[in-house]
């Protein structure tokens, strides 16, 4: 079943890579493989508040480093292991990212603890950092600053809320990393979910479109 699976995700891969970049073909390419990960439910998963965040990235990753190194050193190479391989481990350390965050904010709000000569322990001392922005976030903002007032990004907008629009969410949750529940009591939005269901409606589709046409 696992053979079975992977040669089809390979035959995918080398159908989309058959296209030239950011043509309509190869953005079909990428959206059946990406389809077809996500029904094979292989992906790595966990129930962490961050996960669908950290997912966003990945797929983002795969746009732009799955045929042509846009992001990353090298594309995607069937050499090395399959694709799920591949996009779970960047999948990983997007999520030790959205851990190592975490632990931050909470070091504002939590008692320091010490060792038994009274130095302060600090636990994101075992983890290392991050960059500080990655070449994608420079990119996604770039590219968010660049539409137009009027443009799709700045005009489309949740319902009864006009200030919150595809840009303004974009910015807070892949560039800010700010949680749902900050975003909703900024923009007094009583409903987190009225967020997650424009964003997964409006936002993921552009944000994927946009890795896509950057390859």
């Amino acid at each position: 079943m696992v053979d079975n699976l992977n040669s089809h995700l390979n035959k995918l891969v080398s159908e989309a890579c058959l296209h030239p970049p950011q043509s309509i073909e190869r953005q079909k390419g990428v959206d059946r493989l990406i389809r077809a990960i996500q029904a094979s439910k292989k992906l790595w998963r966990e129930t962490t508040p961050y996960y669908e965040d950290a997912l966003q990235k990945t797929w983002f990753y795969l746009c732009r480093n799955l045929c042509e190194a846009v992001t990353a050193k090298n594309p995607y190479d069937p050499e090395k292991g399959s694709v799920i391989t591949w996009l779970t481990n960047y999948l990983k350390h997007r999520l030790k990212d959205f851990k190592l965050q975490e632990i931050e904010k909470r070091k504002n709000t939590e008692p320091k603890r010490i060792d038994n000569e009274g130095n302060p322990i600090d636990p994101v001392d075992n983890i290392p950092a991050p960059p500080h922005v990655t070449p994608i976030e420079e990119e996604i903002r770039q590219w968010l600053e660049a539409d137009p007032p009027t443009g799709k990004l700045n005009s489309i907008r949740v319902k009864g809320y006009p200030e919150v629009t595809i840009k303004a969410l974009i910015e807070r949750r892949c560039l800010l990393d700010l949680e749902w529940k900050a975003i909703a009591e900024e923009f007094g939005i009583e409903k987190v979910t009225t967020l997650r269901s424009f964003y997964n409606r409006q936002c993921k589709p552009r944000l994927r479109e946009f890795g896509q046409q950057q390859e």
